[in-house]
């Protein structure tokens, strides 16, 4: 059987490195254990809302994420070291 973490993150522009939200499942044998999720601030919490490239606003019809969700919360780094401490 299967034993992994399964990790997701979106990304609140075409940059990798915007992450806004993590969400991470344990699974053990097979079948997903306890899942958990973050809203985290992008750096200088900026997002894209407009038609840019080739992503046309995409990241935004996929996770409708913004500014105001992720103004007060914690950036990718911080909340990760907040995480690992516990």
């Amino acid at each position: 059987m299967i034993n992994c973490v399964a990790l997701d993150l979106e990304t609140a522009t075409s940059v990798k490195s915007s992450i806004c939200q993590i969400g991470i499942t344990e699974v053990i044998n097979g079948v997903p254990q306890e899942s958990k999720s973050w809203f985290v601030q992008p750096e200088g919490n900026e997002y894209d809302f407009r038609p840019i490239a080739h992503f046309a606003g995409y990241n935004y019809t996929l996770s409708p994420i913004n500014t105001s969700i992720s103004r007060d919360q914690a950036t990718f780094r911080s909340q990760l070291t907040i995480e690992i401490a516990q």
